[in-house]
């Protein structure tokens, strides 16, 4: 079965898409892997990669982060 692959923005303050999406992606999804609830998907990134993110450390000390995935609407 084939990757399909979405690309995800990190969302530190309101975007509009036309503009967020002219910026390069903070990660990529594996399409089948993501819940509808969004509780859930498999990152198609390196770990080293995401651990050093910013996003990823204001997850750690428990900071809301949020994202907006290709193709999700506005």
């Amino acid at each position: 079965m084939a990757i399909i692959a979405l690309k995800a923005w990190y969302l530190e303050k309101y975007e509009p898409i036309h503009e967020l999406e002219k910026r390069p992606h903070d990660l990529r999804l594996s399409r089948n892997s993501l819940l509808k609830s969004g509780l859930r998907a498999d990152f198609l990134e390196d770990s080293e990669e995401v651990r050093g993110s910013v996003w990823f450390q204001r997850y750690l000390e428990g900071q809301p982060v949020e994202f907006y995935i290709e193709g999700s609407g506005g």
